[in-house]
């Protein structure tokens, strides 16, 4: 029971992690890249 209970706080704190302000930098990157994959997809599909 124990167990299972530390398992489900590691989990919770991955998610905490995920949205934290911490993770700005893979905002940052997302921010950056997106637009260019976007150009690429509107090239390829028009």
């Amino acid at each position: 029971n124990q167990d299972s209970e530390i398992e489900e706080q590691a989990e919770s704190n991955g998610d905490l992690q995920i949205a934290s302000p911490g993770s700005s930098e893979a905002q940052q990157a997302l921010h950056t890249f997106w637009p260019k994959v976007s150009e690429e997809i509107k090239k390829i599909t028009n």
